[in-house]
């Protein structure tokens, strides 16, 4: 009794810290909504692409740029190496997206400065976040002077 007890203890351990892990897309998916978008206009856009392995439960984001018209993405994705350069994207997207009986869609709209979830032929999920049309910070409040100046 006392090893189930131990185990569902640790199960629900590691149930809770998956949930609350940090990951780049939830990061950028919470700043993109708070601070909202600039309308998107016809062009080449840099963008955050953030790439989720889900097999392994990783998230990382690299910087890219892609063309848009419409409010659409109608370019291939090039993304920016280590040296400054541009270089296309070379993950392939799932074969289910030319399907016609398959529940994948493919959805090139832009919607408030993000694309919709694309899944890869190596089952990575990526979003792409048009990093230039999010409204600027808001002015914070100001910091009270230490009470030392009050004395």
């Amino acid at each position: 009794m006392k090893y189930i007890l131990i185990l569902v203890g640790l199960i629900f351990f590691s149930s809770n810290y998956a949930q609350t892990k940090a990951n780049c897309y939830e990061d950028y998916l919470k700043l993109f909504k708070a601070r909202k978008t600039f309308a998107l206009t016809d062009g080449e856009h840099n963008v955050v692409v953030t790439i989720r392995d889900l097999k392994d439960n990783a998230c990382y984001s690299v910087m890219g740029k892609i063309s848009t018209e419409d409010g659409q993405i109608n370019s291939k994705l090039f993304l920016k190496n280590s040296k400054g350069n541009y270089v296309p994207h070379k993950k392939e997207l799932h074969e289910n997206y030319t399907k016609e009986e398959s529940t994948l869609k493919l959805n090139l709209k832009v919607v408030d400065g993000m694309s919709s979830n694309f899944l890869t032929q190596d089952k990575h999920v990526i979003n792409l976040f048009f990093i230039d049309f999010l409204k600027p910070k808001g002015p914070g409040l100001q910091e009270a002077p230490d009470v030392s100046t009050y004395k």
